[in-house]
């Protein structure tokens, strides 16, 4: 078995009726960076449990490849995405074939949808029993300018640390990349007002930072938007006022120990349209990948998505 282009099991049972039907077969996209190394092993539990299932596995390198494997058989399409990766693999692969479940195998760093979603990282066979198990749940995707997200879009502070790691970036990422980062943000980040405004109010949220949140918890378990629901068809606003690093600071700090929903200074809101502004260009990321800078417009997209669960 080799890993380049698709494999699939031995032998061509697998290609064949069995008892007058067509075998269920499983589309698995490994994302290369996040799934090297020890994490290999994770993908070949995964195929292996799926063939000892009776399911028809094929393992796919390349996007094109997956793309044209699914469009070649449109009477047969695959019962299952599997998004070998991290949050961003993922994504891509409920925004490119909508129609069709994904199921995670969390390869990643933070791995916050599948956090979300109760799937233990790694475990590739535990992955193959949940296709098997049929067990789905519908999801919301927030969209900015045309772009999907499952987890948040922020900008600010914390978009400027990630625009400055991705910059540095030699291969897989890890937490300890965020730390030079952090500290050239900390001493360069100018802190340009951001207004945000919430669907139709005139008025608009005048902040330092702002987070918008699908799920309710962000790196390294962080909960900055605790009441973020994925499936009620709602985007959470959270800004934080202060522009200094002190009053930076002072807002995380209430975050970490729990009592920015207590906070009369951060400001919390809902809504299904965002637009964010600001005079001079603020950073902006997306689900951990920086995007450019303002203005940008946010809107939900309510059950776009469709995740095996356990």
């Amino acid at each position: 078995m080799t890993v380049t282009g698709h494999v699939q099991s031995p032998g061509s049972e697998a290609e064949t009726p069995v008892g007058g039907r067509v075998r269920p077969w499983v589309a698995i996209q490994r994302n290369r960076r996040s799934g090297a190394g020890g994490q290999y092993r994770a993908v070949m539990d995964l195929i292996w449990e799926l063939r000892r299932q009776g399911w028809q596995p094929r393992l796919f390198s390349s996007r094109r490849e997956l793309d044209a494997a699914i469009q070649e058989s449109p009477d047969h399409p695959p019962n299952a995405i599997v998004a070998a990766g991290g949050d961003g693999t993922v994504l891509d692969r409920a925004s490119r074939h909508p129609r069709l479940p994904v199921a995670i195998l969390p390869l990643g760093t933070e791995n916050l949808l599948a956090q979300h979603c109760g799937i233990r990282r790694r475990d590739g066979a535990g992955v193959a029993r949940m296709i098997v198990a049929g067990k789905t749940t519908r999801l919301d995707l927030g969209v900015v300018d045309e772009r999907r997200f499952s987890v948040l879009v922020s900008c600010g502070f914390d978009a400027d640390v990630i625009r400055r790691a991705h910059e540095s970036r030699r291969g897989h990422i890890t937490r300890l990349h965020y730390v030079l980062p952090v500290v050239r943000s900390l001493g360069l980040y100018s802190f340009p007002e951001v207004r945000t405004y919430v669907d139709d109010d005139p008025e608009p949220i005048r902040a330092g930072m702002v987070v918008v949140a699908n799920l309710p918890r962000y790196a390294m378990g962080i909960r900055l938007a605790p009441t973020a629901r994925p499936d009620d068809g709602l985007l959470e606003i959270r800004a934080f006022p202060h522009r200094t690093v002190a009053g930076l600071f002072c807002d995380m700090f209430k975050v970490l120990i729990g009592r920015s929903e207590a906070s009369p200074v951060i400001i919390r809101r809902q809504g299904r349209t965002v637009r964010i502004e600001s005079d001079s260009p603020a950073p902006v990321e997306v689900d951990g990948d920086p995007i450019g800078t303002t203005p940008v417009t946010l809107q939900i997209e309510p059950a776009a998505a469709t995740l095996y669960v356990p």
